[in-house]
């Protein structure tokens, strides 16, 4: 959609693939990416916690409240509201850059199946013995 609007603007698809690589793309995406992490968290946030202030405010028990929590607890609804901290750290983020030492971009890939392994292990282990 982004290309074809730059295109619809009078831009060429050489002059995107270049705008592709540029800071300013790089900057766009990591805003967007923000913007999106923290409109989850805050929606999130309100999601769990208005059924149980009303809930309590109301009149009904507590215990009312805490089940209700239970529930929300069981669609993982109220664990992505610390997506707030992370906000400020993803504007930092630039997919665009390119690090000098190119042998570390050829050991990350195998690091992280590594760390896939290991979790997996880990899983199998905590899962058959508890």
């Amino acid at each position: 959609m982004r290309e074809r609007l730059y295109i619809k603007k009078g831009g060429t698809p050489e002059g995107y693939a270049l705008y592709l690589k540029t800071n300013r793309n790089s900057f766009r995406f990591s805003l967007y990416m923000a913007i999106f992490f923290f409109v989850i968290a805050i929606l999130d946030f309100f999601i769990v916690f208005t059924p149980i202030i009303i809930a309590t405010n109301n009149g009904e028990n507590a215990e009312f409240a805490m089940k209700l929590l239970d529930v929300f607890e069981g669609f993982t609804l109220g664990k992505s509201f610390c997506l707030i901290l992370v906000v400020p750290l993803i504007m930092l983020f630039s997919y665009s850059k390119q690090h000098e030492n190119k042998q570390l971009d050829k050991l990350l890939p195998i690091v992280g199946i590594g760390l896939v392994v290991i979790s997996i292990v880990e899983t199998l282990f905590f899962g058959l013995l508890f």
